[in-house]
């Protein structure tokens, strides 16, 4: 419901005069809805007093909201009072949603400290404003953190810390990764770190265009050595695998063989997430170049850990070549990781050749 320039609601004085001649309840109540919120734009007390003419039961919450905001953008202090003030109900809600929504936009610290003042059962203002905060003034935000950590709602606790780390990550990850080790613990603290290395390492589609049309390049514009040296902070063995795991599937999207120098220089200590990342490494640069692969997998380092991925390795050598597929297989020792990548191999080829 907003104003219209070519409705009653662009003339509040006009439709006030056509309520005389409306007879039907339905129709007058609807005019009477766009005269208050044309009124509002101008006078918030005239339109709340406009209230009154509505018919009992029939005084929609929203109103509150429109009349609220416009009030807001005149005196912020008293509209955000008078909101309060109101009896507890769906229209001292809606109320203060106007108040809250409307001043963050135009003044997010003085909305913030005025949420903040209020009683704990309000949070839910402060969860409805944090997505414009978080867009708008993200600095104000990242200064109140230990207080927006404080709201209670799990599910925006979840968004918080998402939103806070990345927003750090992109400046200063290794303090992103100390807060994070704070702030968090046991699933959280592991899927909160998977999605800032995810963030800190994943390529760009560059696009461009040549003779033949349209032409999709990854490109990685972040340091990924920097990185790397910032997995060294997360102190939690689970979290720094899966950290290393999505390292390694970003890096060698576009540079297979640097993510495998880092990989194989990983210390013993990550021997799990070496292992991981490194058949992920492998697989990806077989779909890109079978034939390196076949090259680099006759002597690899670290070769017991690649030879436990060699199914999968084979499965991805076989989607973009079978027959470096069949011989990779067979250059493999005798063994259940042969007779795996053998079976890998067979169907693997078999789905190619059905979609074909």
């Amino acid at each position: 419901l907003s104003p219209n320039p070519q409705s009653p609601g662009a003339d509040p004085g006009a439709a006030l005069k056509l309520l005389d001649e409306l007879k039907n309840l339905s129709q007058r109540e609807q005019v009477l809805e766009m005269a208050i919120v044309g009124t509002a734009q101008t006078d918030p007390k005239a339109a709340l007093a406009l209230l009154s003419q509505l018919a009992p039961g029939s005084d929609p919450p929203k109103l509150y909201a429109y009349i609220y905001s416009a009030r807001v953008i005149q005196n912020p202090e008293e509209a955000s009072a008078a909101a309060y003030a109101l009896p507890p109900g769906p229209e001292r809600d809606q109320a203060l949603q106007g108040v809250a929504l409307t001043w963050v936009r135009a003044d997010p610290k003085g909305a913030l400290d005025w949420v903040l003042s209020l009683p704990p059962e309000n949070v839910g203002l402060l969860i409805n404003m944090l997505p414009m905060l978080e867009q708008s003034s993200p600095q104000l935000a990242m200064a109140n953190i230990d207080k927006l950590m404080g709201i209670p709602d799990t599910a925006t606790h979840a968004n918080i810390i998402k939103w806070y780390s990345q927003t750090l990550g992109q400046s200063d990850p290794t303090a992103a990764i100390n807060w994070l080790g704070k702030a968090t613990s046991g699933a959280d603290y592991n899927t909160a770190i998977a999605n800032l290395i995810n963030l800190l390492s994943t390529p760009n589609q560059m696009v461009s265009s040549d003779d033949n049309g349209r032409v999709d390049t990854l490109v990685n514009t972040h340091n990924l050595q920097a990185v790397a040296e910032v997995l060294k902070n997360i102190s939690d063995p689970t979290a720094r695998a899966t950290a290393i795991g999505t390292l390694a599937s970003n890096w060698s999207k576009t540079d297979p063989k640097g993510a495998l120098a880092w990989a194989n220089a990983l210390p013993d200590t990550d021997a799990a997430g070496r292992g991981t990342a490194l058949v992920s490494i492998v697989s990806t640069w077989a779909s890109q170049d079978p034939t390196a692969v076949l090259a680099y997998m006759q002597n690899p380092p670290n070769a017991a850990a690649l030879l436990a991925g060699a199914a999968t390795i084979t499965k991805a050598l076989a989607a973009a070549d079978p027959q470096s597929a069949f011989t990779f297989a067979e250059s493999l020792p005798d063994g259940p990781a042969k007779d795996q990548a053998v079976t890998s191999a067979i169907a693997t080829e078999s789905k190619v050749g059905l979609a074909e």
